[in-house]
């Protein structure tokens, strides 16, 4: 039974777990995503670490489809409005509880 067009379920019985497991991450390896590479931090008065922070942003998924992006030619080619997505953050805490 298949759940949607772009959904596939499937049963492996009798399989080891360390296999089925390899096989899940290769199936992952290949599934094309949008994620958080570079954080630029202004003022950062928090508790957190700047490095934390930015680990943690990166862990977020982004809900986009990547073949809406040009891909980069390589590691000195510049981002542009056709490869890039600019998110800002701007939180501040007032509760003087904490």
């Amino acid at each position: 039974e298949r759940p949607s067009p772009n959904e596939l379920v499937f049963e492996m019985i009798g399989v080891d777990v360390s296999f089925a497991n390899a096989l899940r991450r290769i199936m992952i390896s290949d599934v094309p995503t949008v994620a958080i590479e570079h954080v630029y931090m202004w003022n950062n008065s928090s508790i957190v670490h700047d490095e934390v922070l930015a680990h943690r942003l990166g862990l977020v998924p982004l809900d986009a489809d990547p073949r809406f992006f040009e891909d980069f030619m390589g590691e000195d080619d510049d981002p542009s409005d056709l490869n890039t997505v600019v998110f800002r953050l701007s939180v501040s805490c007032c509760d003087s509880e904490w």
